[in-house]
C-alpha cells in the first residue's frame, strides 16, 4: 500500500468508474473503460469474462477504496440489432465496433432476461470474490438515465 495515500485520503474514499459493461478495445470513448464482461457465442449463448473487472476492483480494494458500482453501459452483444443511430459525440473514434460506438451502448437490452442474468452473475461474482465487504458498496443502476447522452430508453 502507498503510505502517502493512507495519510492524505479521506476515509472512506469512494471510487466510481463508467463503462463497466461496455464492449471495446479500451482505446477510445465509449470503450475507454470497457471490460468486455459479456459476450455471446454463435448460438447466442452468453459467456462472461471478469479478467478486466477483477483487476479494476482488486486495485480499488487493495488501496482501501470503496467501489460505487455503476451498472452500465449495454454490452455490444446485448444491443438491439435493428436500431440505426447516428452519433452525436462518438463519431470518428474507432473502438472496433462502428455502429456500437454510434450510441448503441445507450440502448436498453434486446433481451431483458439476459440483462438480468448479467446483473445476477456479476453481483454473485463480486460477492464471491470480495465477500461481506460488498454489502457496504453502493450500486447505481445506469448513469444519468434522464439524459439522452447516456440512455436512449425510457425511465
Amino acid at each position: 500500500r502507498n503510505e502517502y495515500l493512507d495519510t492524505v485520503m479521506e476515509k472512506p474514499y469512494y471510487v466510481r468508474n463508467h463503462n463497466i459493461f461496455t464492449s471495446g478495445n479500451m482505446l477510445s470513448y465509449p470503450a475507454g473503460g470497457s471490460t468486455n464482461i459479456y459476450m455471446e457465442n454463435e448460438d447466442g449463448r452468453a459467456y462472461y469474462s471478469f479478467e478486466i473487472i477483477d483487476k479494476i476492483y482488486d486495485n480499488y480494494v487493495e488501496h482501501g477504496f470503496i467501489p460505487i458500482i455503476e451498472l452500465d453501459f449495454m454490452p455490444l452483444d446485448l444491443v438491439p440489432d435493428s436500431k440505426d443511430l447516428s452519433s452525436d459525440w462518438a463519431m470518428g473514434r474507432d473502438v472496433g465496433h462502428e455502429s456500437y460506438e454510434q450510441n448503441k451502448w445507450k440502448l436498453p437490452p434486446k433481451d431483458y432476461k439476459k440483462w438480468q442474468q448479467l446483473i445476477e452473475i456479476f453481483a454473485n461474482h463480486l460477492y464471491g470474490r470480495y465477500g461481506e465487504q460488498v454489502q457496504n458498496w453502493y450500486f447505481e443502476v445506469w448513469n444519468e438515465p434522464n439524459l439522452t447522452n447516456y440512455w436512449l430508453g425510457s425511465v
